[in-house]
């Protein structure tokens, strides 16, 4: 692959783990030294592999990318042996260290005997860029260091063992997991502690299937390697799996633990970058132009891997506003877009179903049960700290009695993750439902989302609990409320809180509160910034402007004029945010902001540009339509598909975005 400027650099990345014998009679003390000379050959050779690699797939890089460019890791549990033996010749060949302990630190170090060996182990770990402890028992030790074996061949490239080449003698040892390795595919270098001076290596090929072994024919797999072998396989790995953003094992699709954190969550939100970051518009059915987009970006995707990719494991932190949340939501469950697109299909015209007995006026032009229902279909009854969160998840909401925005994430180290010992509900512990439902509660559309905040609140009181299920009754008292006819009801902020869809805050475009979610300080992520380092992609739900003459007021006129009112402030700041993340990103397929400003993407703020920005939306402008992805419609037609409520324009919806993604989404986009 060739280098462009103007994307995010390739990178050579590559993951190595080891598995092996402790100590004598197994690991002889005589075999030590000539052990230490063949590992630190083997990282030569790796060095080799990328230095070849640097010099064909990043050869046009300017100098401050290439300094960037390589990232190995060595992942080991830090034991006595074999474990230290290739983390210490790592640490010497540049690469940076992965602990996974398979006990909590303290009761591990009691496997090292002598003061000297904990001295290591405790100097090692230090050294260690990022530490797990998968906290197994005690009392059961090797079920434990079989659970530690098994995490790091989740994601690594290359695994070394030192092994005497004896079957199994029980649960965790050497050769269950060299087994586990070649069946997965992984590229194993097998060094006897008997004959130190020779490598063997068994592997099948970057793209090939692995080869089926069992403890009888495991020996058999392998072959002699010298130095050039060993750069030659590990030259395939980088050029076969390089991708933007993830290590050369591509992306972690179905990979059910990351890197070296306790879930994928984590590592996508703190692991190393690049980073991918996804954010989606809110516009009701508009939705669907979204889905399109995002089937067509999953499909290069899945071309260019030759498997099924998750856009939940390929983004890093995934959000939206209102239907965006919805969406953006499903993939962070790790859907595929052909089920949210059968969900959304069906979603649709149960959520903007009409109230039977809806006051024009008094009352919410649809009633939320049936969006209820179905958010409830996609997400069930978890929390916001699930685990089958496989990536970083944010929504927009907005809490009226407060008069603040909600922008809240799965995020473990932000302020209010955690519940107070005053009550208050931690972010960690909303319900998805309601958050979701929070931020799709358009006003006029929907009803306001009242939801507890605190695990003090108390019930309900009926003035406000039957309307609450009941439409009819919520108008009605409404109205004697306001003829003074009836008390109103009171409810304690401090228990409940009034929540309206997100799109009336500034972020129905959520790109710009999604990247100060990921970079500044208070959040506690942090990304680094550059264009090299972070890609957003920003995928719209249909844009137009809003307008609005004096002789199309009519009946009404202060209510519709309020209603556009709203309508227009919200496409000025969609179009103000688009400038901002034009000025602030890097745009390889920059968009129009307007006729006066053009586009941003030849202008930079001070220090140079931050990030690259993808932005794929339609306009919903009859010339546009026809120019551009060559569909004609009526004014009548056009009408409805600019509407955020009409079902019945779903079909039609898709197929323009279905278009318009076919014309915008280019693999090198992605894959560069």
């Amino acid at each position: 692959m060739s280098a462009d400027p103007s994307a995010a650099p390739p990178r050579a990345r590559l993951r190595v783990g080891v598995t092996g014998h402790r100590m004598p009679p197994k690991l002889p003390h005589e075999s030590e030294a000539p052990l230490r000379a063949r590992i630190d050959g083997i990282f030569d050779a790796f060095a080799g592999a990328a230095r070849k690699f640097e010099n064909t797939s990043l050869a046009n890089l300017p100098a401050r990318d290439s300094a960037l460019a390589r990232d190995f890791v060595v992942v080991s549990s830090l034991a006595e042996g074999a474990d230290r033996i290739v983390a210490e010749a790592g640490l010497a060949g540049g690469c940076k260290l992965e602990a996974v302990l398979p006990l909590k630190v303290d009761e591990y170090a009691k496997d090292f005997a002598t003061a000297q060996s904990r001295t290591k182990f405790d100097s090692l770990l230090a050294r260690a860029a990022q530490v797990v402890s998968l906290d197994g028992s005690p009392a059961e030790r090797p079920h434990a260091y079989e659970a530690a074996g098994l995490f790091m061949l989740e994601d690594i490239d290359v695994l070394i063992t030192i092994w005497d080449g004896e079957i199994a003698a029980g649960v965790g040892g050497t050769a269950q997991i060299v087994e586990r390795a070649i069946a997965d595919g992984i590229m194993v270098l097998w060094i006897e502690p008997t004959h130190p001076h020779a490598v063997q290596i068994s592997y099948a090929g970057a793209n090939k299937a692995a080869q089926p072994v069992s403890s009888e024919n495991i020996k058999s797999t392998f072959r002699p390697a010298d130095e050039a072998a060993i750069m030659q396989a590990v030259q395939e790995i980088l050029e076969s799996g390089i991708r933007h953003g993830q290590g050369a094992a591509g992306p972690e699709a179905g990979n059910p633990v990351a890197s070296s954190f306790e879930n994928s969550r984590d590592h996508h939100l703190f692991g190393p970058g690049p980073k991918l970051l996804l954010a989606l518009d809110g516009g009701g059915v508009r939705g669907a132009l979204t889905v399109a987009f995002l089937e067509r970006i999953e499909s290069l995707l899945d071309q260019h891997y030759g498997r099924e990719i998750r856009l939940g494991d390929y983004f890093d932190f995934v959000g939206g506003t209102s239907t965006g949340s919805i969406i953006a939501g499903a993939l962070a469950l790790g859907y595929r877009t052909e089920q949210v697109k059968d969900f959304y299909v069906r979603l649709a015209p149960s959520a903007f179903k009409g109230s039977r007995w809806r006051i024009p006026l008094l009352q919410a032009k649809f009633d939320a049960s049936g969006l209820r229902t179905q958010i409830e279909a996609v997400v069930g009854n978890r929390v916001l700290k699930s685990a089958d969160l496989i990536t970083g998840y944010c929504l927009i909401t907005k809490r009226m009695d407060t008069g603040s925005p909600w922008i809240i994430a799965n995020n473990p180290r932000a302020p209010y993750w955690k519940s107070t010992g005053h009550g208050e509900i931690g972010n960690e512990d909303y319900p998805l439902v309601n958050l979701v439902r929070a931020s799709t509660a358009a006003p006029h559309f929907f009803d306001p989302e009242l939801l507890p905040i605190s695990r003090n609140e108390a019930l309900l009181p009926d003035a406000v609990a039957k309307p609450l299920k009941v439409s009819p009754a919520r108008a009605i008292y409404a109205l004697l409320e306001r003829l003074g006819l009836r008390h109103p009801a009171k409810i304690d902020s401090s228990n409940y809180g009034l929540f309206v869809d997100g799109g009336v805050t500034p972020h129905n475009n959520p790109s710009l509160a999604l990247f100060q979610m990921a970079t500044l300080k208070p959040f506690k992520i942090e990304w680094p910034t550059g264009p090299d380092k972070l890609t957003i992609m920003s995928v719209g739900t249909g844009t137009y402007r809003p307008r609005l003459s004096y002789q199309n007021l009519g009946f009404a006129r202060f209510t519709k004029l309020a209603f556009h009112a709203l309508i227009s402030l919200m496409t000025d700041a969609e179009v103000l945010v688009m400038a901002l993340m034009q000025w602030m990103g890097e745009c390889p397929a920059p968009w129009t902001i307007n006729s006066e400003v053009g586009t941003l993407a030849d202008v930079a703020p001070p220090g140079g540009k931050l990030f690259r920005f993808l932005r794929y939306d339609v306009r919903l402008e009859k010339e546009w339509l026809a120019r551009e992805l060559g569909v004609q419609v009526t004014d009548d037609v056009l009408e409805r598909l600019r509407g955020m409520d009409d079902p019945s324009m779903v079909d039609q919806l898709y197929e323009i975005g279905r278009r318009a993604a076919e014309k915008q989404v280019k693999p090198e986009h992605l894959l560069a």
